[in-house]
């Protein structure tokens, strides 16, 4: 909480997120320095993509497009149905014709193993803090 008169620090530096699949672990950096690390959960069949992205789109309590492997067709499944899988927060990346991010999760044992489609899975509390201190832009960077 803030209190009248009291004096904010306005941190000028970057905030980046570093991931090392083979770890299962993600890495919030403050120029380039580890502030916090998070278990997670990656994607099955090496579906996770390494490189450099930017986190692009933010969104709290996301619709999941869930996409049938047999038709192709997707279904927009919204917060709070018990089909959707993104739990609370949503941060998408800028990796063209793909919906790669990082989100929340409905199913916690899942932290540490390899689950999902390809994102970066976290539980719940975790990326709800990570969602307020990472910035639209901020860099990603994905290793194996």
């Amino acid at each position: 909480m803030i209190h009248p008169a009291q004096k904010l620090k306005i941190l000028k530096g970057k905030f980046s997120i570093y991931i090392q699949k083979s770890k299962f672990n993600l890495q919030l950096l403050y120029d380039g320095s580890v502030v916090k690390e998070y278990k997670i959960a990656i994607g099955k069949d090496e579906e996770t993509p390494t490189g450099k992205f930017t986190i692009e789109t933010t969104e709290k309590n996301p619709t999941w497009y869930m996409t049938d492997k047999k038709t192709g067709k997707k279904e927009a499944i919204k917060y709070g149905d018990p089909r959707n899988i993104l739990g609370d927060r949503w941060m998408g990346f800028n990796k063209p014709n793909s919906s790669y991010g990082i989100h929340g999760t409905t199913d916690d044992a899942s932290i540490g193993t390899r689950a999902s489609s390809g994102c970066i899975r976290m539980h719940n509390n975790d990326v709800i803090e990570l969602y307020e201190i990472i910035p639209s832009g901020a860099d990603v960077t994905i290793k194996d």
